[in-house]
């Protein structure tokens, strides 16, 4: 009988004659094999005969059968069907814990070397930094790693203008060549009597003119 065989058989007994008051536990302790025998004589036959009926026992005909009846019915329980599905159970949960832990260790990799980045792009509060912070600190890390590889070929720093600053400056400079070329426009219109000043004026807002008709011809 193995382990698991005889904790049910205990079980089933302890539980067995516990409903009948009788102290299973006391009387294997005090090895009194005439325990249980003294006691179902103090019992009525009703107990007796519902505490067999509750466990699914005939009680005649284990009488009938002898006094290593009981015995012997406890003997031919058999749970081996109940382990081994514990046992598949145990090996599931254990390739399940098998895997979560592989990706628990995945993800730890992962979150250390995402903090490893941050660190470099001097984060440290990852949590608190939203999406344009994120955003700033990467092009000021990009901008010392530029910065740092001119300076060992023997570049000068480059001034890097920020980009709503460049857009900005593109957008004035659009305008101001669009005026350049509606006044150099104007003086073409106006005859061969503006033809010196016209000139003058291209000569002055040339690339500025040039810039808005190169525009102009790309749909801009």
């Amino acid at each position: 009988m193995n382990f698991f065989t005889a904790q049910k058989h205990a079980s089933f007994a302890a539980k067995l004659f516990s409903a009948v008051g009788f102290d299973f536990s006391k009387a294997l302790a005090a090895n009194d094999a005439e325990a249980l025998k003294s006691h179902l004589a103090t019992q009525s036959p009703a107990p007796v005969a519902a505490l067999f009926s509750n466990a699914n026992l005939d009680l005649e005909t284990l009488l009938a059968a002898g006094p290593d009846s009981l015995k012997a019915h406890l003997a031919s329980l058999d749970n081996a069907e109940q382990i081994q599905v514990l046992g598949e159970e145990l090996t599931n949960a254990k390739t399940e814990i098998a895997k979560f832990t592989a990706e628990h260790t995945a993800a730890t990799a992962k979150i250390a070397a995402f903090a490893e980045t941050f660190c470099a792009l001097g984060i440290n509060d990852a949590e608190k930094t939203d999406a344009a912070g994120f955003k700033n600190a990467f092009d000021v890390h990009v901008s010392k790693q530029v910065t740092l590889a001119n300076a060992k070929i023997g570049h000068p720093p480059v001034q890097h203008l920020a980009l709503d600053t460049y857009e900005a400056k593109a957008i004035d400079q659009a305008k101001a060549d669009a005026t350049a070329l509606a006044d150099y426009n104007k003086l073409v219109s106006a005859g061969p009597e503006k033809k010196t000043e016209r000139l003058d004026y291209f000569k002055a807002h040339g690339p500025a003119i040039e810039r808005a008709i190169t525009r102009l011809r790309r749909g801009e």
